[in-house]
């Protein structure tokens, strides 16, 4: 493994109404057009409700809701997938992950 040094500061925001909190918690941090990725976990009911409400969520802060209206083109999806996939974070994931499923997650987005 190659040595790096890494900071991480972490902010936890947890109790009761905390996911209605959502939009302006990332407004605060500056963001303007977060992306949301989930897994194959979040198709049972309760993952499909979770989705729908941070959807909900995402719109009443006014963040676009896919990628199309977040003025990404389609045709630079393969580029983006293609950087994406070396990324250090896509160590992380537990099952063997591409370009391709990088491809395959934008196209979802859009």
């Amino acid at each position: 493994m190659t040595p790096f040094d890494f900071t991480l500061s972490t902010r936890l925001v947890f109790g009761p109404g905390t996911l209605n909190r959502l939009g302006e918690l990332a407004r605060a941090l500056g963001f303007r057009r977060p992306l949301l990725v989930a897994d194959p976990g979040l198709t049972d009911p309760t993952g499909d409700y979770l989705a729908a409400r941070l959807v909900e969520i995402g719109k009443a802060a006014g963040f676009p809701v896919y990628l199309r209206t977040a003025e990404v083109r389609e045709s630079d999806l393969a580029t983006l997938a293609e950087t994406a996939s070396p990324q250090w974070t896509s160590t992380f994931n537990p099952q063997p992950f591409g370009p391709s499923d990088d491809l395959e997650v934008y196209q979802c987005a859009y």
